[in-house]
């Protein structure tokens, strides 16, 4: 138990491959939930658990303090003018200081190390768009699968191959890392690992990033860290920053206030660069992501649910799972085939406990009315 996912088996989901993507999985997220809403049912209010947003309910709404120091700062007349392009210094600071918080020293960040971006997802495209930068070639990156859509698709737009590596569900899902190895090649341009995990929700242990740090150390590459759900952990779980290991290999961090400060609508994220350590086949990264942020425009101033088929009749995948489920319940949740994982469903439960509740319900009442009898 990790991030604000949790793990519920209902069912048996076939294996991760490399094979030829469906239809579903070239689609966006946000494309296939608004296709799965026009199949509600009217009598029933839909209760939206398909899309990450932490400020859908007012119980999960910024303090009115945060809200007023917003409006001090725009009243302020101080930010009218354009902000510069990496970030206004005392935000970049801020956020260096942040993302220093627990790590060895001679490892922290400082403001120089720090671009601010439109959010987590134009942190994503900047950062694949320098890494691809200049590069001839049959260029990849390494990326995690099941995983977060927006970067195969930022890959498309750069020319860069994806490669899934898997994330393994019965080590609590982290990261083959012969797999990793054996799909890395010279043109690998680095890894990108997600933690605490999107979709799945697992935290990695000090040892496990540890572990990726090495084998990245030793492919001479650097590990792309999306940290958008940094320090959401439940229980005993430890969230550690990539940036712990950049003794070890090069550490591109991504992040943003959108999940942990619970205002994604702001559209405030960041990209961070460890200082190098060892070589790098892209020694221009913090070069050619200065260039590209120098012409376009900057910031203004889950819980999984895996789907046995064959216990369901007159379901045949996990997008007819969620499109009857919308029909007959309203309820609204994520097909794991878009996220590269066939026959699961993710389900975000930033929500009240009695709406939670209400959801759960009606799941468990769909699945009784398709229970397979024979």
């Amino acid at each position: 138990m990790a991030t604000a996912t949790k793990t519920t088996e209902v069912a048996v989901s076939n294996g991760l491959g490399n094979e030829e993507e469906d239809e579903s999985s070239r689609s966006s997220i946000r494309a296939m939930l608004a296709k799965l809403t026009l199949n509600k049912n009217p009598k029933k209010q839909v209760i939206p658990l398909g899309l990450g947003d932490p400020a859908t309910y007012p119980c999960f709404r910024v303090g009115q303090n945060v809200a007023e120091a917003v409006v001090k700062s725009l009243t302020s007349g101080k930010y009218n003018t354009y902000a510069p392009s990496f970030g206004i210094a005392d935000a970049r600071r801020a956020v260096a200081e942040y993302l220093s918080e627990g790590v060895p020293k001679g490892l922290g960040l400082v403001e120089e190390d720090v671009y601010m971006t439109v959010g987590g997802s134009q942190a994503i495209e900047i950062c694949l768009a320098a890494l691809g930068r200049g590069k001839r070639g049959p260029y990849n990156i390494l990326m995690p699968k099941p995983g977060f859509l927006l970067y195969q698709n930022f890959c498309a737009l750069n020319n860069i191959e994806p490669r899934f590596y898997h994330l393994l569900p019965q080590s609590n899902w982290e990261v083959d890392l012969d797999g990793v190895r054996h799909i890395a090649d010279d043109n690998t341009l680095a890894i990108v690992v997600i933690n605490p995990n999107n979709p799945c929700g697992a935290v990695y242990s000090r040892y496990h990033l540890q572990q990726i740090a090495e084998v990245a150390g030793k492919l001479k590459v650097p590990v792309v860290s999306d940290e958008i759900y940094g320090h959401i952990v439940f229980g005993g779980s430890e969230f550690v920053p990539m940036v712990s290991f950049a003794s070890i290999t090069p550490i591109i961090t991504i992040g943003g206030l959108s999940k942990r400060f619970l205002v994604p609508g702001w559209r405030l994220g960041w990209i961070a660069l460890s200082k190098p350590q060892g070589s790098l086949k892209q020694t221009r990264i913090k070069e050619d992501i200065e260039k590209l942020m120098n012409v376009i425009p900057g910031p203004s101033s889950f819980i999984q649910v895996k789907v046995q088929i064959s216990l369901l009749s007159n379901v045949n995948d996990d997008v007819e799972f969620a499109t009857e489920l919308m029909k007959e319940e309203s309820v609204l949740v994520l097909p794991g085939s878009i996220l590269g994982l066939k026959d699961w469903v993710r389900i975000h439960f930033g929500a009240p406990p009695e709406i939670l509740e209400e959801a759960l319900d009606r799941i468990e009442s769909f699945c009784e009315r398709h229970k397979n009898c024979r």
